[in-house]
């Protein structure tokens, strides 16, 4: 019988039919809520021992070195944000090219895409490390906010910052790469251990050394050598895992780099405006309210960088996971981990979120701030800021899913609107109420977006919906199901093989498939069927899910399964074949006449 949900999809299609067979296997999304927990477990770990890298690296500094050490740092987090502007530009862009390339069974493209990006990176890095370290004194007279006395300390911390810039650069741009070479864990592994090391050596370097604020920038680099250590080592032992390879580009190659580009885009877009935003910000708090402001904002800005570890965590999950899902044109599961991830994020900030609510200034306090006033300026910066945390995840997750899913134009404009709308609210509220405009304008621009947002999605959805291809959602746009694209799941059993099988023959006659094509796909995709069952024999508690699609006079399946890996291969001809994808296999089958 069919449920409320597939009976909506249908009518929504235009189409009220009777129940078929093909029901009988309603699609449950079990295999993907375990693919969903493998990487979001592990990118959630690691997105916490970066933002909690970053929350500490202010507050040691604060606690260890002093006060004006501590504006110093951040008053050179353009730099920092810089770097992570270029390894989400590349890392980002070319994680989800590989993940879409590995989705669509084309691997020799994902390797050409890993070795050329990582290739070009590495230059780039060198040349970031050689010309800032050439032009930090230069630099931190643009970072000071005409504070002179701050020059030299910024100009000693950013100096071997961007002498260590290679390190941070490479070693997280390939992580993203790893990750999409389905190695979640590992990709974990080495940000864990960059930071964790980071946060020793800091501590060493400050403490027992006495090396100020020389040795929080020397523990950076030091954490980041721990961690290109771990991942050399570790891509090293792990060849029979990995898929992806470096492999010989030539100069008509080049031309991907663009494409790389312009997907990470929206990710790095936010890093480098957020660089010259926060640039701009910092002046603007130091003109309303003073070095007070500056140091109250520092504080909350900090632990709400902690707070936003969901935030951070979600693309991990997403990029990879969408990505390769984009690329098998498997719009069920696509929406699905977009809406799990959002599920999860939103409810897990909430929770995080709520000690900084309930006791805003003893967290200020704990910076080492004594002046009542900064942290009676603190304590509302801090509530308004958690409060607008849960915004931005929600914010951040669809531009997220906008990238994977090949829809840049919106993703950047996104991006792109995220800081410089924050400023404009800022200023303009700042202009009009004084220091209060700084506690109305987070909140403020954030629901701007979520409108625009909304009305983009809307806009979209009411210019398709007499199309074939079809889009709809208020936020996550995906394309409507239609009658001759089904999703369903089957138990691990050769009955339930056969049986499937046996459905698809209505199902393609209906959709004006030959007698002859219905025929060959029930032989072809119960063989399948029962290879993938033979496969996961000892696993007869899972789902296999399969996707079948009539497109283009040809009957197109994948089956889904998390079970043993399978080799890259094809049989009957070439009309199967199967691929491990993001931690489980896909087996293609296409027939036609």
């Amino acid at each position: 019988m069919l449920s409320y949900r597939r009976w909506l999809r249908v009518v929504r299609c235009g189409q009220i039919c009777e129940p078929e067979a093909m029901h009988l296997y309603e699609y449950n999304g079990q295999l993907i809520n375990r693919r969903v927990k493998a990487f979001f477990i592990p990118g959630f770990i690691v997105t916490l021992a970066v933002t909690l890298s970053m929350f500490l690296d202010i507050l040691l500094v604060g606690r260890m070195v002093g006060t004006a050490e501590m504006g110093a740092v951040q008053m050179s987090l353009p730099v920092t944000m810089f770097f992570n502007m270029i390894y989400m530009l590349f890392g980002t862009g070319g994680e989800l090219l590989v993940a879409s390339a590995k989705g669509a069974q084309n691997g020799r493209e994902a390797d050409k895409v890993f070795s050329l990006t990582m290739g070009f990176v590495v230059l780039l890095s060198l040349a970031v490390a050689i010309l800032g370290a050439s032009f930090s004194g230069s630099i931190a007279d643009v970072l000071d906010k005409g504070s002179a006395d701050m020059t030299p300390l910024i100009a000693k911390y950013i100096r071997i910052l961007f002498l260590g810039a290679p390190l941070m650069i490479c070693v997280m741009s390939c992580s993203s790469f790893v990750k999409a070479d389905a190695l979640p864990n590992l990709s974990a592994g080495i940000a864990l251990t960059a930071n964790v090391v980071n946060i020793v050596a800091k501590i060493i370097y400050m403490g027992p050394f006495k090396m100020g604020l020389a040795g929080a920038a020397l523990g950076s680099v030091t954490g980041y050598t721990a961690g290109l250590a771990l991942l050399a080592a570790c891509w090293l032992c792990n060849r029979k895992k990995r898929v992806l390879n470096i492999v010989p580009v030539g100069a008509g190659d080049l031309g991907k780099l663009g494409n790389v580009f312009l997907t990470g885009l929206p990710s790095s877009l936010g890093q480098g405006l957020g660089a010259v935003i926060s640039w701009a910000t910092n002046a603007l708090i130091l003109s309303v309210a003073g070095q007070n402001g500056l140091v109250a904002m520092t504080a909350a800005n900090s632990l709400v960088i902690f707070l936003s570890t969901f935030r951070y965590a979600a693309p991990m999950a997403i990029a990879p996971l969408v990505g390769a899902m984009y690329g098998e044109r498997d719009w069920w599961s696509m929406t699905q981990t977009a809406k799990k991830v959002m599920l999860i994020c939103v409810a897990g900030t909430i929770v995080c979120i709520l000690p900084a609510e309930l006791f805003p200034a003893k967290v200020i306090a704990g910076f080492g701030a004594k002046d009542p006033q900064v942290i009676a300026m603190g304590s509302i910066m801090l509530r308004v800021l958690c409060l607008n945390v849960v915004l931005s995840v929600m914010i951040h997750i669809i531009m997220t899913y906008y990238q994977a899913t090949g829809r840049k134009t919106l993703s950047i404009a996104i991006s792109a609107m995220m800081d410089p709308l924050d400023y404009a609210a800022k200023y303009i509220c700042c202009m009009a109420m004084g220091v209060a405009g700084l506690y109305v304008a987070p909140i403020a621009a954030s629901i701007i977006i979520i409108v625009l947002i909304f009305g983009a999605a809307r806009y979209v959805e009411y210019s398709t919906k007499n199309a074939q291809l079809s889009y709809h959602g208020a936020f996550l746009i995906h394309e409507c199901n239609l009658p001759y694209a089904e999703s369903c799941t089957i138990k691990c059993s050769e009955e339930e093989a056969r049986g499937f099988a046996q459905t698809l023959k209505e199902f393609a006659l209906k959709n004006g498939l030959s007698q002859t094509v219905a025929d060959k796909t029930v032989e072809i995709v119960g063989k399948a069927a029962a290879g993938v069952v033979a496969k996961n024999a000892a696993k007869h508690d899972k789902s296999i899910d399969v996707m079948s699609v009539v497109w283009k006079n040809a009957m197109q399946i994948r089956i889904r399964d998390d079970g043993p890996k399978f080799a890259s291969e094809s049989e009957d001809g070439g009309l199967v074949t199967h691929a491990a994808i993001m931690g489980y296999n896909d087996t293609f089958v296409k027939v036609s006449e």
